[in-house]
């Protein structure tokens, strides 16, 4: 029989300070005498407009913003707290400029991407009707799967493909 064992530590996140400015702590997953096996640290969108994007979040979640960075009056980049990963929110000027070139944009009015953006929690039902009177494009309204799990698409007002459900075995 094979046992796999792995050990959880809660340690400062520097380098999030150095970037940020902002200190705080990360869950590392570490695998038995192989060091750090991996962390989701952020995920980011690439956006039009960063004010209204961080906007919608706050009215749709309740996430509050982390941080911010402006250049010449121009909001560039936002970050918004969630209980894991990190959600930024681009300017498409950042993406070109850190992406070196153009990218594929979201767009309300394309197809959504093949990713999801997923959010866990126990309100499934209110956190949809906040997101749709916040201006998010309704895909599926809340149902239960066979496995009874409570699940919700919609797409964020830049584009964005979200699912909204309930803790598996919750």
């Amino acid at each position: 029989m094979v046992q796999k064992c792995f050990y959880i530590n809660f340690e400062p996140d520097v380098i999030a300070q150095r970037l940020t400015g902002f200190y705080g702590y990360c869950f590392f997953i570490r695998g038995k005498n192989k060091g750090i096996i991996m962390k989701l640290g952020f995920v980011v969108i690439y956006v039009e407009d960063v004010q209204e994007i961080l906007n919608f979040y706050q009215q749709a979640f309740d996430l509050k913003v982390r941080m911010e960075y402006k250049e010449h009056d121009s909001l560039l980049y936002g970050e918004l707290e969630t209980e894991g990963a990190i959600l930024g929110i681009a300017s498409h000027i950042m993406g070109k400029d850190s992406l070196k070139g153009d990218y594929q944009k979201l767009s309300i009015n394309n197809l959504p991407f093949g990713q999801t953006m997923v959010f866990v929690t126990n309100e499934v039902h209110q956190k949809w009707d906040d997101a749709v009177k916040a201006g998010a494009v309704a895909i599926s309204a809340p149902h239960e799967k066979p496995w009874g799990q409570t699940v919700a698409y919609l797409r964020d007002t830049a584009g964005t493909l979200i699912e909204i459900c309930t803790p598996m075995g919750g």
